[in-house]
């Protein structure tokens, strides 16, 4: 009799075991504290869904996890693997949840701009102050070189930290056919100075038809911050931009026009391509644009 009592009680335990374990979902501190309160300003990123609304979470989940035996406002979005992402309705937030198959949910942290943290991630700021080095370093007296399409030449982001005067020293645009092109090059218009370069004002729609990735670059690389705190690497630096033409030579043409540019005005050149073509040739260096980019770079 005692051995059938303690063989039941067994069965009990490992039937309601389970069932008590999925119950339980773990969470962290931010998610609770997300999940009590009501405010609007909560920094949540609430999911209006048939004029309700719905708190977003990521969860993982196990064996026993079924989305068709979830609870009266809970929603599943998309399961991944064991992973699964969750809508709970307002008003269920500060009630107990109990999800089966549920073992660990989290509120779902909304993408916000950083830019704040990225020089100082990168410990370019300690470059700007000087830490460690013989002095600081903001990109005065160097030029940056970018190759790229979709410059707006007039962009606050280019011009120094006062906004008085744009850092473009020139610009070569391989797109635009009237002229004249720099002296020594066959094609395009360049634009050099402060007066030319403001009047043309942007380079030329091609391919690509009208964009901003060149100009994105460029503040990525030197931007000035416009009057705002969110300055690029060098924001000091000048810039020799160039439009070109979507082929190796155009680009080895570039880089040429730049060096040649930077030697005139006796100021150390960067050179920065932020794309890739890749039938340009092999990419493990053999390549003729490689051995032309190796002989470039040896000039110092």
């Amino acid at each position: 009799m005692n051995k059938l009592f303690s063989m039941r009680q067994i069965v009990i335990i490992f039937c309601v075991l389970p069932m008590l374990i999925s119950a339980q979902i773990r969470t962290d501190a931010v998610t609770r504290s997300k999940m009590a309160s009501d405010s609007k300003e909560s920094g949540i990123s609430w999911r209006k869904i048939n004029g309700q609304e719905y708190f977003p979470m990521i969860a993982k989940v196990n064996s026993n996890y079924r989305s068709g035996l979830l609870p009266e406002g809970v929603l599943q979005g998309s399961l991944t693997g064991n992973i699964v992402t969750l809508y709970v309705r307002r008003d269920l937030l500060k009630t107990k949840l109990e999800i089966s198959g549920v073992e660990y949910a989290e509120w779902a942290r909304p993408v916000v701009p950083m830019l704040s943290k990225a020089l100082p991630d990168a410990r370019v700021d300690s470059v700007h102050m000087g830490y460690n080095l013989p002095q600081p370093f903001t990109g005065k007296n160097v030029l940056i070189g970018i190759t790229d399409w979709g410059f707006d030449y007039t962009n606050p982001n280019f011009y120094d930290t006062a906004l008085q005067h744009t850092r473009i020293a020139a610009a070569w645009d391989q797109w635009k056919t009237a002229g004249p092109a720099p002296s020594g090059f066959l094609y395009g218009t360049e634009f050099e100075g402060e007066s030319e370069v403001l009047a043309a004002q942007c380079d030329t729609s091609n391919v690509y038809g009208y964009a901003y990735h060149g100009s994105h670059v460029a503040g990525i690389a030197g931007g000035s911050g416009a009057g705002t705190a969110y300055r690029g690497v060098a924001f000091e630096a000048n810039y020799l931009l160039t439009t070109f033409l979507v082929d190796a030579a155009a680009v080895l043409d570039a880089y040429n026009w730049m060096y040649e540019y930077s030697e005139n005005a006796e100021k150390r050149l960067v050179i920065n391509q932020s794309w890739g073509l890749y039938y340009m040739g092999n990419l493990d260096g053999t390549s003729l644009i490689s051995q032309a980019i190796d002989s470039l770079s040896a000039l110092g």
